[in-house]
């Protein structure tokens, strides 16, 4: 599935509900959400379920019915059976079906509980309706994301390129932090954005140091005592954009009462 953080299309229903669910998990934290089960029995929804069962092309479960055989018996008249059967409360999953699948590279075997696909199903509409939230709550920009910038600015800031004048490296990088902060601006990221722009600053005190072989306070002297505006690099400060629950991105920061962070 696509991230829930991007935007709607307005002609897609179940995106459009896993926005909502997204923006309104990301707006507060804090916040409980009671009503989901009226989500997963939603008739498009359990369709958006089925599609993804059907293409995952998975084998029966302990009721040996097969794909084929669903589609034989009418998807629509299956999907309104979960829908009234989630409604009703009288839903009750299968026993799985427990197979031994050979481990890669081993003769050894590992089991493989197989779900009914009417289970797999309901698994998938719960996941669809859960899974945006769940998104909301992660650390953003990620782990990985975060390396990615500290790799790039390091290369950018390398000793091989200590010949370059301080105006085209602090060009280049915030060349690379706008791109890099525009992208993740949405949600709450603003304690990140400001580890970024530390390390930038870090990693330039430290070129200076090395291009006029002097010592790292040399280097933040120059950046915090002969700059008024630390050598030009820019400030990440005040470009989050807080999501609004219930409403749509807006595509300029602070525009129609968007706070900043």
């Amino acid at each position: 599935m696509a991230s829930s953080a991007t935007v709607g299309s307005g002609l897609d229903p179940v995106r459009d509900l896993q926005h909502a669910l997204y923006r309104a998990a990301k707006a507060d934290p804090r916040r409980r959400f009671h009503s989901l089960r009226d989500k997963v029995f939603r008739r498009d929804v359990l369709w958006r379920a089925w599609v993804a069962v059907r293409a995952n092309n998975g084998a029966p479960g302990v009721d040996k019915t097969t794909l084929a055989e669903v589609e034989q018996y009418g998807i629509e008249r299956l999907l309104d059976e979960l829908a009234a059967q989630l409604r009703d409360g009288t839903y009750r999953p299968l026993p799985l079906r427990r197979v031994w699948i050979p481990k890669p590279g081993s003769k050894e075997q590992r089991p493989l509980s197989i779900p009914a696909v009417r289970d797999r199903i309901v698994q998938a509409a719960c996941k669809i309706v859960l899974e945006p939230i769940f998104e909301a709550d992660a650390r953003w920009p990620s782990d990985k994301a975060m390396q990615h910038a500290r790799d790039r600015i390091r290369g950018l800031t390398g000793s091989n390129r200590t010949l370059l004048s301080v105006d085209v490296i602090v060009g280049e990088l915030n060349s690379f932090l706008r791109g890099w902060a525009g992208y993740f601006r949405y949600g709450n990221s603003s304690a990140r954005f400001t580890k970024i722009r530390h390390y930038a600053l870090t990693r330039v005190v430290g070129m200076l140091a090395k291009k006029h072989r002097r010592s790292r306070r040399f280097g933040m002297w120059v950046v915090s005592q002969s700059s008024d505006n630390q050598l030009g690099l820019i400030s990440l400060d005040g470009i989050v954009v807080a999501p609004r629950p219930c409403r749509a991105w807006r595509v300029t920061p602070n525009a129609g009462g968007e706070r900043r962070r």
